[in-house]
This record gives structure tokens, C-alpha cells and sequence, in this order.
């Protein structure tokens, strides 16, 4: 008779690379996940988790996006999907951001 015990699948302290953002006031943009996953599993069984996040976003991004997500299987099987978010959001770059870095840079020197 197979053994099982509760195990805990959710990386709750999974980190991610920042994504960077085409023409954003911001170049990149950190992200984040929120769950619980817990399962009855075989002492033998290994559960896999597929990261699927961009390289890159286009600018305007708003908060707590939805860009990725963390897709969770038990050998063949699919359990569940956990959205992967932006933490912040990113404006786009306008013409008076430009001056105003372009003006910045000049008072530097």
C-alpha cells in the first residue's frame, strides 16, 4: 500500500527576474505571485511547476497585470494555474519625460 502525505507545492518564496518594458518611464518592472498549493501526494510522486513569464513588455503597464503564470503537474497530470503579476505599474514615456531627463542630464555636466 502506497504512502502519502500533504506537501506543501507552492514556492511562496519564488523570485523573479524583472521584465523589461519597451518605452516605459521605468525600464523594468518586478513580478510577483500569491497562492497556497497543497496535495496528497505519494511519497514518490514529484510535482513540476512550469514558469511561463515575458522578456519583455510594452509600455503602458498597469499594476498587478496579469503577464505569466506558474502551471502545476503531478506526473502527466494538470492541477492547477496560478497568475503571475506586475507589482508595479509603468508609464509610458512622453515627450515631456524626455525633456525632462534630456534637461536633467545637461544641468549633471
Amino acid at each position: 500500500m502506497d504512502n502519502f502525505e500533504l506537501k506543501q507545492i507552492f514556492d511562496a518564496d519564488k523570485v523573479f527576474d524583472p521584465v523589461y518594458v519597451e518605452d516605459g518611464k521605468e525600464n523594468y518592472v518586478e513580478l510577483f505571485y500569491e497562492g497556497d498549493l497543497s496535495l496528497l501526494m505519494k511519497e514518490s510522486e514529484a510535482a513540476k511547476v512550469v514558469y511561463k513569464v515575458p522578456k519583455a513588455l510594452k509600455a503602458p503597464v498597469a499594476a498587478k497585470t496579469v503577464v505569466g503564470s506558474a502551471k502545476y503537474y503531478v506526473g502527466e497530470d494538470f492541477i492547477k494555474e496560478i497568475p503571475i503579476l506586475t507589482s508595479t505599474g509603468v508609464e509610458k514615456m512622453d515627450f515631456e519625460f524626455c525633456i525632462k531627463k534630456i534637461w536633467n542630464i545637461w544641468l549633471m555636466n
